[in-house]
């Protein structure tokens, strides 16, 4: 961002950046990003809102999880959702979405 002030022809100014941010998945961004972004006038674009789609509550049944799902595309991408206290915190947010829907 210094650079980018001192140097306007050389460096662009960042006016967002593109982090995982979810319910699930917010501490590498509210540990130290968002006061940077804050301070420097930095916008977030969210990236996986839904948590790989497994704050939607689609992948809680891991048996009719369709052949076609990223879950099944892609082995490896959502252990980081799944099997840990973070799935713990998915089956709790569907439930209280349940609850109110």
């Amino acid at each position: 961002v210094q650079l980018a002030a001192q140097f306007p022809d050389l460096y662009p100014k960042i006016v967002s950046i593109q982090n995982s941010y979810s319910l699930v998945m917010r501490k590498d961004y509210e540990a130290g990003l968002a006061e940077a972004c804050y301070h420097h006038n930095v916008g977030l674009l969210p990236y996986s809102p839904l948590a790989g789609g497994s704050l939607s509550g689609k992948y809680r049944d891991p048996e009719n999880v369709p052949q076609n799902a990223r879950l099944k595309q892609f082995p490896g991408f959502m252990d980081r959702y799944l099997g840990s206290l973070n799935e713990r915190a998915v089956n709790k947010y569907c439930d209280l979405a349940a609850a109110h829907d």
